[in-house]
């Protein structure tokens, strides 16, 4: 029977093995990638990893982040995320990295690095704009100069001196990590940027610039490329040119290819044990003919990874609702599991028995090369018509007929009433599957956008 649970909660990985629950087939990439940095050498060097969100980036980050670890490689990972509560990325992101190398170079960091806050915590944040470099970008030159001036009359002396200190105290941190990475590449993988509030993934960007800007130290940053441009537009305002900002940061972009969704969805399938056991007809009814009906339309909506878990996390519900010789009808259940989400507008459609409107709607939704001659369509494309159909109608096109196969959609109706007669229907199937429906959430309000 199905259970109730996230992947996350199933997310261990084996340092030794890490690709042992490999689903998606992502080894072969992180093999590619590592060789791209072992191949970097006596630089400062930083990687973006583009993909987009709910695509598996975290899945891909943390397992090579272990496979790096077992090449020799010192590395370190970073979720951003995690701590984007906090009101500066410094402390807890130094810490955090700090803490994750070998002991002889932590323990030759972490003085430097306290040293470091000591004069962060007594300077200004004027003070900590100057050093990260953001007072170039978001001032213009006069506003600068007047804050300037403003500032050290407030501030005096005092200010300047601790600011020179504070450059010092920097200079001494680079060098003692330079020292190590000589000896040593370091990799620092920094995971889930684009979620962080606008001020704090740009702060924490300048952080790695001006911070770990010292050879054979490498930033992989695992990001959404264009969720991360939004962020800057948000900091920087909506003229603000993101790829020029990006391109001071990054040195090469590499892409995550494009997740296998029938794999994935093998995978959650098996991960909640969703099954077929005691159902005579899999290929009408069954949870594995669903799951292959499902993968059709998750290409066609292209559905992230996270989308299809979340939609899996209904169908495990469903299994739990359902009893397993019910009727589900899968080709048309699935598709308006994912269209009540993803297009409302074709889920009242489907609820009103709209036919018309359905096919029209698909016929521009769905490429004319997998529409013709796709078994999956077809057998949809009959099914939705057996659901929007009344009973009356296709009792009257029964009696008519000379022969079943002239009709595929009176065949299916007559077979299925014949092996597995559904005995709430009401005037169509369609009322019949937006009650399955109704069971895992509420039906959406078609005049919400």
């Amino acid at each position: 029977m199905a259970e109730y649970k996230k992947m996350t909660d199933c997310d261990i990985i084996d340092s030794k093995d890490p690709w042992k629950n490999d689903k998606l087939k992502r080894q072969k990439v992180a093999e590619d990638f590592t060789e791209i940095v072992k191949n970097i050498n006596n630089q400062p060097f930083v990687i973006s990893i583009d993909s987009a969100y709910g695509t598996g980036k975290t899945f891909f980050i943390k397992r090579w982040v272990e496979d790096l670890k077992n090449t020799g490689i010192t590395t370190c990972y970073y979720n951003a995320w995690n701590t984007d509560y906090q009101t500066d990325p410094l402390v807890p992101f130094v810490n955090s990295i700090i803490k994750q190398f070998p002991k002889d170079i932590s323990d030759k960091l972490q003085e430097n690095f306290e040293n470091l806050i000591g004069v962060l915590k007594t300077a200004s944040n004027f003070a900590i704009k100057c050093f990260t470099g953001r007072d170039n970008m978001v001032e213009d030159s006069a506003k600068l100069a007047q804050q300037t001036v403003e500032f050290i009359q407030g501030v005096g002396r005092d200010f300047i001196e601790n600011n020179n200190q504070t450059i010092g105290v920097i200079d001494a941190f680079k060098v003692k990590l330079a020292d190590e990475a000589q000896k040593r590449k370091i990799v620092i993988c920094v995971d889930e940027l684009e979620r962080c509030r606008p001020t704090y993934a740009v702060e924490l960007l300048e952080i790695i610039k001006h911070l770990f800007n010292v050879p054979n130290v490498i930033f992989v940053l695992s990001t959404d490329r264009q969720q991360l441009k939004h962020t800057i537009a948000k900091m920087y305002g909506e003229n603000m040119d993101g790829d020029g900002y990006l391109r001071r940061f990054i040195d090469l972009e590499l892409h995550l290819p494009d997740p296998d969704r029938d794999l994935f969805c093998s995978y959650i399938q098996e991960l909640y044990d969703i099954k077929n056991e005691k159902l005579g007809a899999r290929h009408v009814d069954g949870w594995n003919y669903f799951k292959e009906q499902f993968v059709f339309w998750a290409e066609i909506y292209k559905l992230s990874l996270r989308e299809i878990e979340q939609f899996w996390i209904e169908v495990s519900y469903l299994a739990h609702i359902l009893p397993e010789e019910r009727r589900k009808i899968a080709p048309v259940l699935a598709w308006v599991l994912i269209v009540k989400t993803k297009d409302v507008n074709q889920f009242y459609n489907f609820k009103n028995n709209d036919l018309k409107s359905i096919r029209e709607y698909l016929s521009k939704t769905v490429p004319s090369k997998i529409s013709e001659n796709n078994r999956c369509y077809e057998t949809f494309m009959t099914n939705i018509e057996l659901c929007t159909t009344s009973s009356e109608e296709l009792y009257a096109r029964y009696k008519a007929l000379n022969d079943l196969n002239e009709d595929p959609v009176v065949q299916t109706w007559y077979y299925m009433h014949l092996n597995n007669p559904i005995d709430d229907e009401e005037k169509t199937l369609s009322s019949y599957i937006c009650n399955i429906l109704s069971y895992i959430s509420p039906m959406p309000d078609p005049s919400m956008p």
